[in-house]
C-alpha cells in the first residue's frame, strides 16, 4: 500500500508533464506563421462533406496555413472537426490556424453575387446563374415554367416569364434552384406593392396584364424618359382596339432574335404577333424592370399613336399615320 502511495505524484508529474507538452505544442500550433500573414487573398471552396483532413490539405495547398496536419490536430482537440461549415471563402495567406478554423466553424462565407438585367427571358436568365452560382440551368427553366408551381405563388400565368425580378443578389454556396427562384419572385412582389396593386385596379389590368404590358416597353425603350410614352402609345392603341404592332413580340416569337426583322417575319403565326392580333399578347415577353412597370402603370399623357425607332436607342413618335409614314421616310433617306 505504501508503494502505490508513492507511485501517485509520480504519474500525476508525468500526465502533467504530457498536458503541458500538448498544451504548448497546441497554442504554437493555434498561432503558427501569424506574424507572416499576407494580404493575398486566396478564394477557396470547401465542398459539402469534406473530412477535417481534407480541408487542412485545401488549405496547406492553398498556402492559407503552413500545417495541415497541425490544422487536424488543433480541430480534434477543439471537438470541432464536424463543426466546419461547407462554401466558399476568402482567406489570407499565412493566417493562423486558430483563426482560419474560427471563420470556417461560424461559416464566415463569401456570398455568391448575381446580376440579373432587365428584359431577359426565364432562359436567358438560366444561363446568367447557372454560370455564377454553378446550378442546374435546365432544373431552374423546368421549375421557373412549371404552371402548377406558377399558379402557386399567386401568378395566373402558365410560367414565372415576367416575374423573375432583375436585380443584384448574393447567395449562399449551397444555394439550390428552388431557393434562387424563390428570392427572384419574392422580390417582385416587394416591389410590385399594394400601391401598384391599386394602380392596377385604377386602370382596369389585372397584374398579369400590367406585367406584360411593362415587358414590352422593357423591350421597345432603351430610353427610361421614353418608357412612359411608349406606355400610352399601347394604352391609345388598346382603347381603339388596334393591334398594338410591337415589334418585340415577334421576336419573342421567332425561333431566335434577329438583329432586323423583314415584312414576312411580320406574319408569323403566333399568339405573341401583336400585328395579327389585337390586345395583349398571352403572356409577359420578359422581366421588366421597376421603371417599366411604373410606366405601364403611369403612361404619359400625349397624343402619340406611333412610333418608330432611329436606330441610336431613341424614336420618332407621331400622331398620326401621315406623320409616322414621313418620320419613317426621313430615317430611311438618313435624315433622323
Amino acid at each position: 500500500m505504501g508503494l502505490r502511495i508513492k507511485k501517485v505524484p509520480f504519474i500525476l508529474l508525468i500526465v502533467l508533464i504530457i498536458v503541458s507538452f500538448i498544451g504548448i505544442c497546441y497554442n504554437i500550433l493555434l498561432y503558427i506563421n501569424r506574424e507572416k500573414v499576407s494580404e493575398e487573398e486566396v478564394l477557396i471552396t470547401i465542398p459539402v462533406g469534406a473530412t477535417t483532413q481534407e480541408v487542412g490539405l485545401l488549405l496547406g495547398e492553398s498556402e492559407i496555413i503552413s500545417s495541415s496536419s497541425g490544422f487536424v490536430l488543433c480541430a480534434k482537440v477543439m471537438g470541432k472537426e464536424k463543426k466546419i461549415k461547407a462554401g466558399r471563402y476568402v482567406l489570407k495567406k499565412g493566417m493562423g490556424i486558430k483563426e482560419v478554423l474560427n471563420i470556417l466553424i461560424k461559416g464566415e462565407t463569401k456570398k455568391l453575387t448575381v446580376t440579373v438585367p432587365e428584359g431577359l427571358t426565364i432562359d436567358e436568365i438560366a444561363i446568367i446563374v447557372a454560370k455564377q452560382v454553378k446550378i442546374d440551368k435546365e432544373q431552374f427553366i423546368k421549375l421557373a415554367k412549371d404552371k402548377k408551381y406558377t399558379a402557386g405563388k399567386g401568378i395566373t400565368g402558365k410560367n414565372l416569364e415576367g416575374f423573375l425580378y432583375p436585380d443584384t443578389y448574393e447567395f449562399n454556396y449551397d444555394v439550390t434552384e428552388k431557393e434562387i427562384i424563390e428570392r427572384f419572385v419574392g422580390q417582385f412582389w416587394t416591389v410590385f406593392n399594394d400601391s401598384l396593386k391599386e394602380r392596377s385596379e385604377e386602370i382596369g389590368f389585372s397584374v398579369q396584364e400590367v406585367v406584360i404590358l411593362a415587358s414590352m416597353i422593357e423591350e421597345e425603350a432603351m430610353l427610361d424618359s421614353e418608357k412612359a410614352i411608349i406606355s400610352q402609345v399601347y394604352h391609345k392603341r388598346l382603347k381603339l382596339d388596334r393591334a398594338l404592332e410591337c415589334d418585340a413580340t415577334i421576336q419573342y416569337a421567332l425561333p431566335s432574335h434577329k438583329s432586323r426583322l423583314l415584312y414576312k417575319d411580320l406574319k408569323i403565326k403566333s399568339p405573341y404577333n401583336t400585328y395579327l392580333h389585337k390586345g395583349l399578347p398571352p403572356g409577359p415577353i420578359s422581366n421588366p424592370g421597376e421603371s417599366a412597370i411604373i410606366a405601364a402603370l403611369y403612361p404619359r399623357d400625349t397624343d402619340y399613336l406611333y412610333y418608330v425607332a432611329k436606330g441610336d436607342g431613341t424614336h420618332i413618335f407621331s400622331r398620326t399615320a401621315k406623320e409616322h409614314m414621313r418620320a419613317i421616310a426621313r430615317l430611311h433617306s438618313g435624315n433622323k
